[in-house]
C-alpha cells in the first residue's frame, strides 16, 4: 500500500502538470537526520539511554541497513535540483550511497 500510494501520488502530480502546464519537483528521500530529529531508531536509542537503561532494546536482529542524509545537505540538494530542473515533472532520489547497520549505530 505504501509504495502504491506514492506511485499514485506521483502519477497525479504528473497528470496535473501535463494538463495545466505546471512544473513540479518530486523528491524521494532517505531518512533525514538533523538537530530536531524526533523519530527512528537513533532517536529511540537516545531516549533509552537518556532513561538510563542498561541495555538498548533493538527491534529485529540489528542488521537492518539504513541510509541517512543530513538535513542541511538535503535542503541544499533540493535547492540545486529546483535551480537546474528543466522538465515538466522532475523526480529526484535524494540520499547517499552509504549505509549504516542498526548495530553500528549502537556502537
Amino acid at each position: 500500500m505504501y509504495g502504491a500510494s506514492k506511485a499514485a501520488g506521483e502519477g497525479l502530480i504528473a497528470a496535473y502538470c501535463s494538463g495545466f502546464g505546471f512544473q513540479s519537483y518530486i523528491f524521494r528521500f532517505v531518512s533525514i537526520l538533523g538537530e530536531r530529529y524526533t523519530h527512528g531508531h537513533i532517536f529511540d536509542f537516545y531516549k533509552q539511554l537518556k532513561g538510563r537503561l542498561r541495555h538498548i532494546r533493538v527491534l529485529g536482529n540489528g542488521r537492518q541497513r539504513k541510509s541517512y542524509l543530513y538535513l542541511h545537505d538535503c535542503i541544499d540538494a533540493m535547492l540545486m535540483a529546483i535551480e537546474r530542473a528543466t522538465g515538466s515533472v522532475n523526480i529526484y532520489n535524494l540520499g547517499t550511497d552509504t549505509y549504516c547497520e542498526v548495530n553500528e549505530s549502537i556502537a
